[in-house]
C-alpha cells in the first residue's frame, strides 16, 4: 500500500494538486495555511492514493488481455460457444462467427453466418451437457490459429428421444480489431442419431 509520509506538509499536496493558491487566490505560505482549503484537500488525500494505486493495476489487466495467447484465447473462445450451443445463446453465437464465414455442415451442405445462425434458432433439442474433447491448437502467427476437436452433445431431441452426438471439427479462426472470430469451419458427425 503507499502511504504518504507524515512530513508532508499540506502546501506540498495543494501543489500537486496543481493548485497552488487558496480558495479566493491568495497565496498559502507554508507555515499558515488557509484552514477552508486545508479541511477540502484533506478530503482529496484518500481520492488521490487510490488513483495511484488504481491506475497500475488497470493498466497491468489490459495490458495481459490485450496480449493473451492466440492459442488460450481461442480455446478459451471455443468454450464459449460450446456453452453458447447449450444456453440457445445465439448472440453470443453470432459475436463468434465473421460475418464472411464459410463452412461445410455434417450433412455436407455449405453454410454462410445467416444460414449456420438460421439453422441454430430452428433446433428445437434441449441440451443437459455440451463439451470439447481433444481440442488442437495450432497458431499461425498473432491473428490466425486453427482448432481441431470435438463436440460431445447429450440432451433430449424435440420429439423426446434421448440423444448422444458426437462431432469433430475444423475451425480456423482470426483475430480482428482484437476479437477473434470463425471464419472457416468443417464439421463431421462421427458418433450418435443424426439430428
Amino acid at each position: 500500500m503507499l502511504s504518504v509520509p507524515r512530513t508532508l506538509r499540506l502546501t506540498q499536496i495543494v501543489v500537486v494538486a496543481g493548485a497552488p493558491h487558496g480558495e479566493t487566490g491568495e497565496r498559502l505560505d507554508r507555515g499558515q495555511p488557509n484552514l477552508a482549503r486545508s479541511n477540502h484537500m484533506k478530503s482529496l488525500i484518500p481520492l488521490l492514493i487510490a488513483a495511484l494505486i488504481a491506475t497500475p493495476t488497470l493498466a497491468q489487466e489490459k495490458k495481459s488481455s490485450a496480449k493473451m495467447e492466440p492459442g488460450a484465447a481461442v480455446r478459451a473462445t471455443e468454450e464459449s460457444w460450446e456453452a453458447a450451443i447449450q444456453k440457445r445463446d445465439f448472440k453470443t453465437i453470432g459475436d463468434l462467427i465473421a460475418p464472411d464465414f464459410a463452412g461445410v455442415s455434417e450433412e455436407n451442405k455449405l453454410t454462410t453466418r445467416s444460414s449456420l445462425l438460421a439453422r441454430a434458432k430452428k433446433d428445437l433439442d434441449t441440451y443437459t451437457s455440451t463439451n470439447i474433447k481433444g481440442l488442437k491448437v495450432h497458431v499461425y502467427g498473432p491473428s490466425t490459429v486453427v482448432a481441431i476437436g470435438d463436440s460431445l452433445e447429450k440432451g433430449t431431441s424435440k420429439d423426446g428421444k434421448p440423444f448422444d452426438r458426437t462431432y469433430r471439427f475444423t475451425d480456423t479462426w482470426v483475430n480482428r480489431n482484437g476479437q477473434w472470430q470463425c471464419v472457416a469451419e468443417q464439421v463431421t458427425q462421427t458418433a450418435g442419431s443424426r439430428p
